[in-house]
């Protein structure tokens, strides 16, 4: 006798660590869900990364390690309505980020770590509002004239972190 799997419809957080094909079906059905954490999941370019995420109604913070092996990110217009925290992570491949008008229209934190092939600063990123903090650790920074582009980017003025080789720079818009 085999019982199907049904997804567990109250589940507030998830954790999946190990490689994945795509993104399970059922997490689009998760609505209570508040906090995922995907880890070592190395999701191959030719899928969407993120439209099974971009559906859940309740989702407040997205940690992604080793998530995706493509090169571009996007955050669609009006996904993502309650993210708060949004963690990218280890992304070896990945040269731009996009967030479109609209996009994660509550995230107060954002940080990205280990994006070394990063080119430039998220596209979009004048766009979040509410941000409160970023920070930066290991990604592409070439001079002092970067940071000053990422703190002045933000409309918020948020406080940003970066680290590098152990050294701490605190940066905050005095505007």
């Amino acid at each position: 006798m085999t019982f199907p799997l049904v997804a567990p419809l109250y589940l507030q957080r998830l954790y999946l660590e190990g490689q994945l094909e795509r993104v399970p079906r059922w997490i689009s059905e998760l609505t209570s869900l508040t906090k995922i954490g995907l880890k070592w999941s190395k999701l191959k370019a030719r899928d969407d990364p993120l439209q099974a995420l971009q559906a859940l109604p309740n989702l407040m913070e997205l940690n992604l390690i080793d998530y995706y092996t493509g090169e571009e990110l996007t955050f669609k217009a009006q996904t993502f309505k309650k993210l708060m925290v949004l963690i990218i992570e280890q992304f070896d491949e990945l040269k731009v980020v996009k967030i479109e008008d609209g996009a994660m229209p509550q995230l107060k934190r954002l940080t990205m770590c280990k994006c070394q092939n990063l080119k430039s600063l998220p596209e979009g990123v004048a766009g979040l509002n509410a941000l409160k903090k970023s920070d930066g650790m290991r990604c592409p920074m070439n001079s002092l004239q970067w940071f000053k582009n990422v703190v002045s980017a933000y409309s918020s003025h948020p406080f940003l972190e970066i680290f590098r080789n152990r050294n701490i720079f605190h940066c905050r818009n005095t505007r």
